[in-house]
């Protein structure tokens, strides 16, 4: 949970920024989310599959794991924009 000491000035959480330069932090982090994404689909199936289903358990376990999968492709989008070549501007002419 984030602190109530802990937000912008529009009074909103304050993001976190975490390093993944390191291919390691990168592969630990994709990789556990993806993890808890596949185990709360899991999760979710059984719930549902109970002999007397567990719907809005079943819900929220599904809603973990879109969170979870999101997180993942927006790191692996910023990455991804933030790794493709940058375009250089041609060097401005000077006039006298």
């Amino acid at each position: 949970m984030t602190s109530t000491n802990d937000v912008n000035d529009e009074g909103n959480p304050a993001p976190v920024l975490l390093d993944l330069t390191d291919d390691n932090a990168y592969y630990v982090i994709t990789q556990a989310l993806s993890d808890f994404a596949h185990e709360a689909r899991g999760r979710a199936e059984d719930m549902a599959g109970y002999e007397i289903p567990d719907a809005a358990g079943s819900l929220e376990a599904f809603e973990l794991a879109d969170v979870a999968e999101s997180l993942r492709l927006h790191i692996e989008t910023q990455i991804d924009a933030l790794s493709a070549p940058q375009k250089t501007s041609a060097p401005q002419e000077k006039s006298e």
